[in-house]
């Protein structure tokens, strides 16, 4: 154990034999905190809401402190912070050069601040009932197709892919829709258009319920059967790294109870009613639109027409 004075931290050595030194531990007001010293000086890196960055030269030791603290104790932030950096030394175990691992954690820390950004203030109603939107789509049809495993991982909406979920050879887009609305928000060109491949939109409407509603489902059940299902420690991180980013668990948020009154698939072809970027000017760099579902029921299809592979 060490006590860094200038830091008010008490801290422990995470892997003698990675390139850098990298310490955990608490400071003063008992905040999660992580230490990297280098011979090298690192770029500056920007704190985010969740983690604050400083660095300073020790001019004792001719080298650079970097410290990352955490500006929240709840249980789910903290789990956060341990996820990131525990990414981060695994980005570092097969460097030898100090220099490189170095800028290796920058451009780790980076990737992570930028997703760390999207993270919502709040996570109210909408957004959970969109997040229960994907995850029932993950247990109803992609884990009887796929397995657990892969099915998290095509699981890229939280991480800023332009769809929710990326299949080995198509793609799904989610939109939920409260009982009674018949049209979704399509917030930019690349949601429902790939170079690659047609695609599926999937409408799932949902109509708010309560506790004594047997045919209802909440997140955290919904959560727990999926989590139940993993038996992979990494999948398990990566499911909950991404119930972390899209808000899960950040905020004191009230949670709410949906009754699932109908899915529907559309076939996302050249004809479907989309803006595609080639028709629009390149002056404008981005737009959004709503679509009337009633109005693209030619391509609607049940989930057994539906092309997995």
């Amino acid at each position: 154990m060490l006590n860094f004075a200038d830091f008010n931290v008490t801290m422990r050595l995470i892997n003698p034999n990675l390139p850098l030194k990298i310490y955990k531990g608490h400071a003063i007001d008992k905040r999660c905190v992580y230490l990297v010293i280098s011979k090298y000086k690192p770029i500056s890196l920007l704190s985010t809401k969740m983690i604050t960055v400083k660095k300073f030269y020790d001019n004792n030791q001719s080298v650079w402190r970097m410290l990352f603290s955490l500006n929240s104790d709840s249980h789910s932030s903290k789990s956060m912070f341990d996820n990131i950096f525990n990414d981060i030394i695994n980005s570092l175990c097969l460097i030898n050069s100090e220099e490189k691992a170095l800028n290796t954690l920058c451009s780790r820390y980076e990737h992570w601040q930028r997703l760390l950004s999207k993270i919502p203030e709040s996570f109210g109603r909408l957004k959970q009932q969109g997040l229960l939107s994907e995850l029932y789509i993950i247990k109803k049809f992609l884990i009887p197709q796929y397995g657990v495993s892969q099915s998290i991982e095509m699981w890229q909406g939280p991480r800023g892919d332009k769809q929710d979920f990326i299949l080995p050879k198509t793609w799904v887009e989610i939109k939920s829709v409260s009982l009674g609305k018949r049209e979704i928000h399509i917030s930019s060109l690349d949601q429902l258009n790939s170079d690659n491949s047609d695609g599926y939109l999937s409408v799932v409407t949902l109509q708010e319920s309560n506790i004594y509603d047997n045919t209802a489902i909440s997140l955290s059940i919904l959560i727990d059967e999926i989590e139940s299902m993993i038996d992979d420690d990494l999948v398990l991180l990566d499911f909950r790294n991404k119930l972390l980013l899209v808000g899960y668990g950040m905020n004191d948020d009230e949670e709410f109870i949906f009754k699932i009154t109908n899915i529907e698939f559309f076939c996302v072809n050249q004809d479907f009613p989309k803006l595609k970027r080639r028709d629009i000017p390149k002056a404008i760099k981005s737009i959004s639109y709503t679509l009337d579902i009633d109005a693209i029921m030619d391509f609607n299809i049940c989930p057994g027409e539906i092309k997995w592979e």
